[in-house]
């Protein structure tokens, strides 16, 4: 889902709304909302040195119920061809 987050000068999360998604229904949407919100202090926009109100735009994505088995070998296939990364730094 895109989120799209008002954010006053002092960096609070003023208001929330769930652009285009696939979320199932409503509900999820408003959680949604309520976790990016409730995370303290955003990073505000600054023009001319000053803290001014913005938009911020986020993408929000759940992983699906329907396809641990691929999540998990897209997983392998990453670390193996990219072994200088280490998988315990990225947990399940």
């Amino acid at each position: 889902a895109t989120v799209y987050i008002d954010v006053d000068a002092k960096g609070r999360a003023s208001n929330c709304r769930v652009g285009p998604n696939n979320l199932p229904d409503a509900e999820t949407r408003f959680w949604f909302c309520q976790a990016m919100m409730s995370k303290g202090q955003i990073v505000t926009e600054v023009r001319g040195g000053i803290p001014v109100a913005s938009t911020i735009t986020r993408a929000m994505v759940m992983r699906g119920r329907q396809y641990p088995h691929d999540d998990d070998s897209a997983r392998k296939r990453h670390f193996a061809t990219h072994p200088d990364q280490n998988s315990t730094c990225y947990p399940q």
